[in-house]
């Protein structure tokens, strides 16, 4: 699934792919080895509940 994100951004002419994932989620561990990088922490507000999540990044070749 990154694969192909990162080939329809290629194909897009962008150099970097850009997620959101909960803090508290494993996935984290996942993105890392992926070579995605923290960016910035961010509290969402979201009907009621705060979602902290991590805004990651990977820079991609073109």
């Amino acid at each position: 699934m990154i694969s192909f994100a990162e080939e329809e951004a290629t194909q897009r002419g962008r150099d970097t792919l850009e997620l959101n994932v909960n803090r508290g989620n494993k996935a984290y561990y996942f993105y890392l080895k992926q070579g995605f990088e923290v960016v910035e922490e961010v509290d969402i507000p979201y009907y009621g509940y705060i979602l902290d999540d991590y805004v990651m990044q990977k820079k991609i070749t073109l």
